[in-house]
């Protein structure tokens, strides 16, 4: 019987894009427009309200924390989650 060896890890340049965990993160700020990202961290609770990034209209994500797998381009200034973190 032979020994089993894993295929090599990727360096993140080489990753499936659509399918890879996130290599990036950036700090996010109500009222902001950011980058369409993979997912948002959420670290402080409270209604997430964002416009998505195939949308034009706002949609409220209550409650939310945690990591969030949505892709956004804008973060609305009414949204009371904070400490929010894009991750790309």
């Amino acid at each position: 019987m032979t020994d089993y060896k894993p295929p090599p890890i990727k360096p993140p340049r080489e990753l499936d894009e659509d399918t890879a965990s996130a290599t990036r993160a950036a700090v996010v700020s109500p009222g902001q427009d950011i980058t369409p990202c993979r997912a948002l961290w959420v670290g402080v609770q409270g209604n997430l309200i964002v416009t998505m990034a195939g949308d034009d209209s706002p949609v409220t994500f209550a409650n939310a924390i945690g990591i969030v797998p949505i892709c956004v381009k804008r973060i609305e200034s009414s949204t009371t989650a904070s400490a929010i973190i894009a991750l790309y």
